[in-house]
């Protein structure tokens, strides 16, 4: 089956609750034996069967490896990872700017002390060394940098893999 990388990641996520979901089963729930009492068998036991629960977990781990393997190569030629760095340090730089953004305005206050018998005012002033319309400037750069840098793989996002399982397999794991 052909998919796009998006929906490759979705699929994905839906895959790892059912591997969650049978290995919780497989270790708690499996049923791997019968009670008998002189003899006579008094239970079947409760719970997953064996066989049929051990299967569908091997097939779901195969189809996570192929998956993942799939989505992890796909990654590694497009250079996904380095653009997910590239953003995420761009947002922090950012993030730093805006918290800067309220210091950039200057301030002035006057106060009064008591030197001796002489009481003085003095003017208290507050002079940032950088000016808003800059520090708002590179705001406005790495807020358009994260921007190109998110489209880009939202486009990549749409490339199509290939995957030797369908829907249906994945939907008779429930």
């Amino acid at each position: 089956m052909e998919i796009q990388i998006i929906e490759a990641l979705r699929l994905k996520n839906e895959i790892s609750n059912h591997v969650r979901d049978l290995e919780f089963n497989a270790k708690n729930n499996m049923v791997v034996g019968n009670i008998y009492e002189d003899g006579v068998k008094t239970t079947d036991g409760e719970g997953f069967p064996y066989k049929e629960t051990m299967e569908k977990l091997e097939l779901v781990l195969k189809f996570s490896e192929e998956i993942n393997g799939k989505i992890a190569d796909f990654n590694r030629v497009n250079h996904i990872d380095d653009l997910i760095r590239q953003k995420q340090n761009l947002k922090m730089l950012k993030e730093v700017y805006e918290s800067i953004l309220p210091k950039t305005k200057p301030t002035a206050s006057n106060s009064w002390v008591i030197l001796g018998e002489v009481r003085k005012q003095v003017l208290t002033e507050y002079r940032p060394l950088l000016q808003s319309k800059e520090i708002k400037e590179k705001i406005k750069i790495y807020k358009n940098s994260i921007r190109e840098i998110q489209t880009k793989v939202e486009k990549l996002n749409q490339k199509m893999i290939e995957l030797t399982f369908e829907y249906q397999d994945v939907d008779n794991l429930s």
